[in-house]
């Protein structure tokens, strides 16, 4: 994993220790619902169109971006289930295209979110101080500790929270 900030969002995966991932992790699914499921008393037309509205030019809906969280939330459960009783085990950390929540409901991707938010916290707050040295083999053959499958992870719900927040600025037409 890239020791460096990330150039696009400014995560530092350095800073983030196993109790700070947990507690990242949990806190994804109310800052993503905050986003995709505006309060009742807010006048804004549509917001289940807005939430499914692509960027002009192309890319991601915010549908989307939830949807690709919850992938690598499950992935990486998985993963570090697998890394802390496996010697070196292939794992993935990215998801497939997130084009499948193009025909859920907020409220479904959101709960799939919930759900895969709290495994992952599980299995971080079960992995013991030695196992985070521990290392599982991606796809294309580079390892990857257990503490940077939770970086990684924590990472992406980062990223894609804050590239959702600016799709729907954008799509809202204001500054």
């Amino acid at each position: 994993m890239e020791p460096r900030p990330c150039p696009d969002c400014g995560f530092a995966p350095r800073t983030v220790s196993p109790a700070d991932a947990a507690v990242a992790v949990r806190s994804y699914p109310r800052r993503y619902r905050a986003l995709l499921e505006p309060p009742d008393d807010e006048q804004e037309p549509g917001p289940e169109d807005l939430v499914r509205r692509r960027p002009p030019g192309g890319g991601w809906s915010a549908i989307d971006h939830a949807a690709w969280v919850a992938g690598v939330f499950s992935l990486a459960a998985d993963a570090l289930e697998r890394t802390r009783v496996q010697d070196q085990p292939a794992v993935e950390i990215a998801p497939q295209d997130p084009e499948v929540a193009a025909d859920a409901e907020a409220g479904q991707v959101l709960e799939r979110l919930t759900t895969e938010a709290e495994r992952l916290a599980g299995a971080i707050g079960g992995t013991g101080a030695p196992d985070w040295t521990r290392t599982g083999r991606l796809p294309d053959g580079r390892e990857l500790s257990a503490i940077d499958l939770a970086r990684n992870a924590v990472h992406q719900g980062y990223h894609h929270l804050r590239q959702t927040e600016q799709l729907l600025v954008q799509l809202r037409g204001r500054p």
